[in-house]
């Protein structure tokens, strides 16, 4: 309904509040493709902030800031991810 109404803003709001950040990265490469790389890391603070490792290396690797995941792993001595992030 937010998109037929050409409120993008509002949907994208909807599904980062619902954690469907699938969604939400769809919507912002279609109407906000300029703000993707800083979506990509914002989101992989906060799920770094949760513990939702996986999650948020995912979202620094998408949002070009590979060497952040890196550090991420290094500050929880989880070196043999830390190896396999920055080997990708």
């Amino acid at each position: 309904m937010y998109l037929s109404a050409h409120e993008p803003d509002l949907a994208i709001n909807m599904y980062k509040k619902a954690k469907m950040y699938d969604h939400m990265i769809r919507l912002v490469m279609k109407f906000r493709v300029d703000l993707l790389k800083d979506t990509h890391h914002h989101l992989a603070q906060q799920l770094e902030m949760e513990n939702n490792l996986k999650q948020a290396e995912h979202h620094y690797v998408e949002g070009g800031a590979w060497s952040y995941a890196v550090d991420m792993y290094r500050a929880r001595d989880l070196w043999e991810e830390a190896l396999r992030v920055a080997k990708a």
